[in-house]
């Protein structure tokens, strides 16, 4: 059965993964050691 398709969401509200929140500013790097989240861009 088909989910029924409301165009309902949200943005920028945290996201929770594992116990950790991610929120919609936040800077996610990742590689095959691990995942770092960061407010900075790291890459400047």
């Amino acid at each position: 059965m088909k989910s029924i398709k409301r165009n309902i969401g949200e943005i920028d509200i945290p996201v929770k993964i594992g116990g950790v929140y991610f929120n919609s500013d936040d800077y996610i790097y990742v590689d095959t050691d691990g995942i770092l989240v960061s407010k900075l861009n790291l890459k400047k």
